[in-house]
């Protein structure tokens, strides 16, 4: 299991696994989902992308910025 800091690109990683997502700022909260995470097995996200499909979707969003 990830638990990491609620922004966006972490809420992207975990879709809406929010379980896994601490309130920004909240050490109590982050110590938490920590120890919550360790009762869980293995957890499944679901498909993940390719490294390849990863760096063709950054490529698209530079030559769009």
């Amino acid at each position: 299991p990830v638990v990491a800091t609620d922004t966006e690109p972490a809420r992207w990683i975990v879709g809406d696994r929010n379980r896994f997502l601490a309130r920004p700022g909240d050490a109590d909260d982050l110590c938490r989902k920590i120890q919550n995470a360790f009762t869980l097995g293995r957890i499944d996200y679901g498909p993940q992308g390719t490294w390849e499909s990863s760096a063709e979707l950054f490529a698209q969003a530079l030559l769009r910025a």
